[in-house]
């Protein structure tokens, strides 16, 4: 099982690492996977390396790379795109 750093907060469609979550978040942020979409639990404690965790009773079976890296792009080109720049040659 991969260990989950980025999930999709479902008040705001953005995609976020965990660095970059707050324990407040809570509930705010679901699962990537194409046909998941279930809340992840926010791990950020003072042992283990932050990330996201499903409940325990979870049916997810992993973490879809390319649903990841095609929201982070439409996140790139909106950004250009209020920007008016192009970050990209």
């Amino acid at each position: 099982m991969s260990i989950r750093v980025w999930a999709l907060n479902k008040e705001t469609g953005e995609v976020m690492h965990i660095n970059s979550v707050t324990k407040d978040m809570k509930g705010k942020m679901v699962c990537l996977d194409d046909n998941c979409g279930e809340e992840l639990l926010i791990c950020k404690g003072e042992v283990n390396k932050p990330y996201f965790s499903h409940k325990s009773n979870s049916s997810c079976h992993g973490g879809s790379t390319e649903t990841l890296l095609h929201l982070l792009s439409k996140q790139i080109l909106n950004l250009e795109s209020e920007l008016g720049v192009t970050l990209r040659k």
